[in-house]
């Protein structure tokens, strides 16, 4: 395993056919640390059961959080919702995750997450979102929900502000509730880092001892090991 504390999505791959349990092993055998299940669309729940994948592959893992879905998903307090938040409940206590992800546009209710005991933590948003790019929009959600964590994306970051000062804002705000990063590179939206160089991005992680998930969407395993490389070889060049 690396020191640093690197890892991908599960959600990276989604273009293949790969199988989730085949990804999870891949992982494991790059040297990866970290991982993200990633289930960012609700389908993937319905194509990748939670019930089905086997807990005792994720166990050489030292963080496994999990994406709940935000593609046109809404948190209300009806049956629909509940059906997912009770499967990734389910699946916490067999395998306790360190963190639950969601996008904080999804919420229309927030009571109903009192009810389940899972992780939760919220990421800042992209460019192309109304709101929640900015401390002030998220601290509002934090404040009713004191306990949450906060999943800093620095791609998102870059999409909002090419200069990366957000990053610090964002950091300066909530550097005690920044449990993860979410990292991939930048030319439409979430492209290889290995391809569009924007190391930018990479140098706003201040703390490295907190994992880092890539989400750059790759099409094949090689391009993951490519991608990894990539970014191994930039923290190794750029230690401090």
């Amino acid at each position: 395993m690396n020191s640093l504390r690197l890892g991908f999505s599960t959600g990276v791959l989604y273009t293949t056919d790969i199988p989730i349990n085949e990804r999870i092993g891949f992982f494991k055998e790059l040297g990866c640390s970290v991982i993200e299940l990633g289930y960012l669309k609700e389908d993937r729940m319905k194509d990748e059961p939670l019930a089905e994948l086997d807990p005792d592959l994720l166990k050489d893992f030292s963080w496994v959080s999990l994406h709940a879905p935000g593609s046109n998903w809404k948190i209300r307090n009806d049956e629909k919702t509940l059906e997912v938040l009770k499967k990734i409940q389910d699946f916490h206590n067999r395998r306790p995750l360190n963190l639950v992800v969601f996008h904080p546009d999804s919420f229309e209710d927030f009571s109903i997450m009192r009810q389940f005991t899972f992780p939760v933590g919220i990421e800042n948003m992209d460019a192309r979102k109304v709101s929640f790019q900015h401390p002030e929009a998220l601290q509002a959600i934090f404040s009713k929900n004191p306990s949450w964590r906060m999943t800093l994306d620095l791609n998102h970051v870059y999409t909002n502000d090419r200069s990366m000062k957000l990053a610090k804002d964002l950091t300066d705000a909530f550097a005690d509730r920044i449990a993860e990063f979410h990292i991939s590179g930048f030319a439409e939206l979430h492209e290889p880092l290995f391809q569009t160089h924007r190391t930018e991005i990479l140098s706003a992680a201040f703390d490295r001892s907190l994992p880092m998930i890539v989400e750059s969407q790759v099409n094949s395993l090689e391009e993951a090991r490519t991608e990894f490389k990539y970014i191994m070889d930039f923290f190794s060049a750029n230690n401090s």
